[in-house]
């Protein structure tokens, strides 16, 4: 612009204005030039930035490898004992337990079948409302029959029990009866009672197995008058 206006001063032949013009010109030149210098001052040379940043990590790595070289060269590496782990104590502790569960079964499978416990037996003249009548352990053989009246305690399964009713040595009946399980499960049988039986007798409780859990004995008499 200031190129311009000092061509048109020319032109017109204006000294007066061509004179201030060029020395405006003259002050633009030098601020120009003056900025386009701190500019290029200003602007980092990045090729020199770039080794200056790059040169210390080389010297870190070259002295970290210096450092390695020589720590390997003053302390060997030994190389480590394997160790194998004993299992004997572990297979020996898996055996136990294992022996102790087979155990532990054996003691619950055992009691399953004796866990039938007579807690009473009589022998009597009637049952009334799952109650015995005028028990006792000698009876006239003017009776028309006698009952042997049980009360079981059975914590396991359902049992198959059996009344054996002897006399004079010999079995004279045999009467099998269920007990399911119950803390006090009441169960009776009946027997005949001829009046030539006199004597004694005797009333056996007989589990499947064939034990006897509990065994009572009465007698039969001509003397006594009920």
């Amino acid at each position: 612009m200031l190129v311009i206006l000092i061509g048109a001063a020319y032109w017109l032949k204006i000294p007066k204005l061509i004179y201030p013009l060029f020395g405006l010109y003259l002050i633009f030149l030098f601020f120009t030039i003056s900025e386009i210098n701190t500019k290029n001052k200003a602007i980092p040379n990045n090729k020199q930035e770039i080794t200056i940043k790059q040169n210390p990590k080389n010297e870190e790595a070259k002295t970290k490898e210096s450092v390695i070289q020589d720590t390997i060269k003053k302390e060997p590496i030994k190389p480590k004992q394997i160790v194998f782990e004993d299992n004997s104590t572990l297979f020996k502790d898996k055996l136990k337990n294992k022996n102790l569960g087979q155990t532990q079964k054996i003691v619950k499978i055992i009691p399953e079948q004796n866990k039938i416990n007579v807690k009473k037996m009589v022998i009597c003249k009637n049952i009334i409302n799952r109650r015995s009548i005028q028990p006792g352990k000698t009876f006239n053989n003017t009776v028309d029959s006698l009952y042997c009246y049980t009360i079981i305690s059975n914590s396991g399964g359902k049992q198959h029990l059996t009344h054996i009713w002897e006399y004079d040595n010999q079995v004279m009946s045999k009467i099998k009866y269920t007990v399911k399980q119950s803390l006090n499960w009441r169960s009776w049988t009946r027997k005949t009672i001829l009046p030539h039986q006199t004597g004694l007798w005797t009333v056996s409780v007989e589990d499947t197995s064939g034990a006897i859990l509990k065994s009572i004995q009465f007698h039969i008499s001509n003397s006594i008058n009920d």
